[in-house]
């Protein structure tokens, strides 16, 4: 990549009101990054202070791929609810409390688990994206209720009064009339008096579509992040952030005038350097993370709350020190100050040739039950 492009890091501060008409007066305050070069550039070693893996010891229950992972009450709770159909809960050191299968169409059954919860109490609720419903378990993941949702949805957070989701229908649903036209809805809960806190936009539909997408929780605020655009969107009533790419940004021209479709978009920016594949943010205490891509570099972002200085490394290449980091993929979760991996099995294989692994862990992995840990510096 060329020295010679900038890349700034903007943040906007919103006063924010709901709703899809709500007025946003910003305030800007700017973070230069200046150039991609030497005096931005670290390794990521140097913000990694440990390593440490986690065994999930399944026993007899098989997953297959984590749609969710969370670290709450000491516990791991893990859903696995497009393939293998599973939720497992399982202590802090990876032992197998708790497994109850719910492939099915019946009461606390699901088709398609596409995220989860966990509550106050230790009860959770799993979202079944393809039967529109919010299924709630006890502790131990048995079966309590669940309640059906007026509209489909893909990923959800809960707050003390609402539900807000992330629809999975901007693809698909664009009536007037559809109270499918929501990009984020929000709901009491008891599922009533839908709001579209975000509209769905026709012209970034397929943007939308093939791209993650993710809430995401900062100094005990929730944010969606919007990509493409570059908005972490504050959920209740807060402040906004909008990074801002300078140059690397997509030009919103894009957006308005072109008629193609997202991927076809998408493959021209890509080709024009833009920056793009943003997301993954964790907060992380001193440190907010998060990742960007531009062209084939991959970059991983540390954001110093304190200093309010952003240092970046690249995450290109397979990376391997005497340490074992190997990163080409996205964290899953945070603990604290740790951001969480979960290793596929052509990790697994790469990290036992480099003999990553002490012989006690080596005896009990299979092909894709470790949790690799990063412990990021204070």
């Amino acid at each position: 990549m060329p020295k010679a492009l900038n890349l700034f890091f903007l943040i906007f501060v919103f006063s924010c009101s709901k709703g899809e008409n709500s007025a946003r007066n910003s305030v800007a305050t700017l973070i230069d990054l200046k150039n991609l070069d030497k005096t931005t550039m670290v390794n990521f070693e140097d913000y990694v202070s440990n390593t440490e893996f986690i065994l999930l010891k399944s026993g007899d229950y098989y997953f297959s791929e984590i749609t969710k992972l969370l670290f709450k009450n000491n516990k791991i709770y893990l859903l696995d609810g497009q393939r293998g159909h599973k939720l497992m809960i399982f202590d802090q050191f990876g032992n197998l409390l708790h497994a109850i299968k719910g492939k099915g169409n019946g009461p606390g059954e699901y088709e398609a688990a596409s995220d989860m919860w966990v509550n106050k109490d230790g009860t959770i609720e799993v979202l079944d994206e393809y039967q529109r419903k919010v299924i709630l378990y006890n502790q131990e993941g048995a079966f309590m209720s669940e309640k059906r949702l007026p509209f489909a949805a893909e990923k959800f957070i809960k707050t003390d009064s609402h539900y807000i989701f992330y629809t999975n229908n901007i693809a698909f649903a664009f009536n007037a009339d559809n109270n499918e036209t929501g990009l984020v809805m929000q709901t009491d809960h008891d599922f009533k008096e839908a709001v579209s806190i975000l509209p769905a936009d026709l012209n970034r539909a397929d943007f939308y579509y093939i791209t993650t997408q993710n809430f995401t929780q900062l100094n005990n605020e929730w944010f969606f992040f919007q990509p493409f655009t570059h908005e972490l969107m504050n959920m209740e009533n807060g402040s906004d952030f909008t990074l801002d790419f300078g140059v690397l940004k997509f030009p919103k021209s894009h957006f308005k005038n072109s008629k193609e479709k997202g991927v076809d978009m998408m493959n021209k920016l890509y080709n024009l350097g833009k920056a793009w594949d943003n997301g993954c943010f964790y907060d992380l205490g001193q440190y907010i993370y998060f990742k960007f891509q531009v062209n084939l570099n991959i970059y991983m972002a540390f954001y110093n709350k304190a200093s309010k200085q952003i240092k970046v490394a690249n995450r290109n290449n397979w990376l391997v020190n005497t340490n074992c980091f190997v990163s080409r993929y996205d964290p899953i979760a945070k603990v604290g100050n740790k951001l969480v991996f979960h290793l596929l099995p052509n990790e697994i294989k790469m990290m036992k040739d480099l003999n990553c692994f002490d012989k006690d862990l080596l005896v009990h992995i299979d092909e894709n039950n470790v949790l690799m840990l990063w412990t990021i510096n204070k």
